[in-house]
């Protein structure tokens, strides 16, 4: 599927399996020169919110990380085609979301961009008593965190609002010549 995609104009792929999928995805997008977004997940889509369990979140993100931009870099993908998401709700509890918003600067020193998918998150839901159709307050706060925190590249559902949101949250960080 990615392959056929790429050949129809695609640019990325966003691997949610982490190349737990297929070790030919690697071979795919080097061939193609198309960007690559690395999704951690615990589990499989279907068991992913079983029961997830970390010794340390950051940490066992981190080393996964390492070890498949490692895989990256022996098949020849740069890490500057490479986007990193530590996939808030794939195989993480209510608890791991925040530490991985809370922690998001340590995964800064891979060398790679960072994602971000909070859009309309269970965990709001959670955290807050919303259903999927008003979680926009708690979407628009994380990415605004996330981006405080590192983050460039952003999941979303509702363009225009994340791009205010975005926009304000970069006023923080840069100075703003008022007219």
């Amino acid at each position: 599927v990615a392959d056929a995609a790429l050949a129809a104009g695609a640019d990325m792929v966003n691997d949610i399996s982490g190349l737990a999928a297929s070790s030919k995805m690697l071979l795919t997008v080097r061939k193609h020169q198309a960007s690559y977004c690395l999704m951690h997940i615990q589990g499989k889509p279907e068991n992913m919110q079983d029961n997830p369990r970390y010794e340390d979140v950051i940490y066992d993100i981190h080393h996964f990380f390492q070890s498949r931009l490692a895989e990256c870099e022996a098949i020849g993908i740069e890490k500057d085609r490479i986007l990193l998401d530590p996939g808030i709700g794939f195989g993480k509890t209510v608890l791991n979301n925040i530490d991985i918003l809370r922690l998001l600067p340590a995964f800064s020193n891979l060398g790679c961009q960072l994602l971000l998918g909070t859009s309309n998150k269970s965990f709001f839901g959670h955290l807050l008593g919303r259903e999927v159709g008003d979680r926009t307050a708690g979407t628009m706060a994380t990415q605004a965190l996330g981006w405080l925190k590192g983050a460039t590249v952003f999941r979303v559902h509702d363009i225009e609002k994340t791009k205010d949101t975005l926009e304000i949250a970069r006023c923080h960080t840069r100075e703003i010549a008022l007219v």
